[in-house]
């Protein structure tokens, strides 16, 4: 091998390194020293085997101060959990049952909301509301306290439930014209028929030119074949012929399909 290529492997095992060497210290967490301060190292809030109070509350608001007290105010509107725990340990089975039912998540059960779920751990013995109280008087961040600390007795986090499911669009049925035609026809079974017709969206028949054959095109299924080819082609080297092909599908192809 040539020194130049010893050069360039040596660049590339340093990079290597120096990328391996970041992550590492980026998700390190090194044991705090003996003798230092409580203040220069992570340690949990709460003891192991500490009884610890969990508080759940939902709501289908993604956006809710639950640092302040109006926002805690309007959490403790739907109580979804309320049990006394040990720090540490498995929780065992609680039976609950989320209040859809409920005013404020009505727009869950619609398709209208998603539903979130906001979380507070505390101290046994401590109160919810005068910690929130206390946390009120200092300048707090726009977004919360970091990492969910209230204080040395409060822990709060909060997860996304439900998401919104995609509206589909439903072939309508016409159930007074349904009955005419079949009335007319004097036969149900053809009025079956119509309407399975209309449901079914019918394949477009295409001649090929300066052949006798015929193909059967669907719009929707071809659109989707169109754009993946358009997009794939970017990552084909650039010649003439793919270049041609992409000024065909773009402005011949597409736009026939979505007409």
């Amino acid at each position: 091998m040539s020194s130049g290529s010893y050069i360039v492997g040596g660049i590339f095992l340093w990079i290597f390194g120096n990328t391996f060497l970041q992550f590492y210290n980026s998700f390190h967490s090194p044991r705090c020293p003996q003798g230092s301060s409580i203040s220069t190292c992570y340690r949990p809030l709460f003891e192991l085997d500490e009884d610890v109070d969990v508080f759940v509350y939902l709501t289908s608001k993604s956006s809710v101060e639950w640092w302040t007290p109006s926002g805690v105010q309007e959490l403790r509107e739907v109580l979804f959990l309320n049990a006394s725990v040990k720090y540490g340990r498995e929780m065992g089975a609680i039976p609950v049952t989320v209040p859809l039912s409920h005013e404020k998540l009505r727009g869950v059960r619609r398709n209208e909301s998603t539903l979130f779920a906001h979380c507070y751990l505390v101290r046994s013995g401590a109160r919810l509301a005068d910690d929130i109280s206390a946390l009120a008087i200092h300048n707090v961040p726009k977004d919360g306290p970091r990492a969910g600390i209230i204080s040395d007795n409060v822990l709060h986090t909060s997860a996304q439930l439900t998401k919104r499911l995609p509206q589909v669009r439903k072939a309508r049925r016409n159930l007074l014209s349904n009955a005419t035609r079949a009335d007319a026809n004097g036969s149900k079974g053809e009025a079956d028929d119509d309407d399975r017709t209309e449901k079914d969206e019918p394949p477009v028949i295409v001649n090929v030119p300066f052949t006798s054959w015929a193909i059967s095109v669907y719009p929707d299924a071809a659109l989707v074949w169109a754009s993946s080819s358009l997009v794939l082609s970017t990552f084909l080297q650039p010649t003439i012929y793919y270049a041609v092909l992409r000024h065909c599908v773009l402005t011949l192809l597409m736009p026939w399909l979505l007409q």
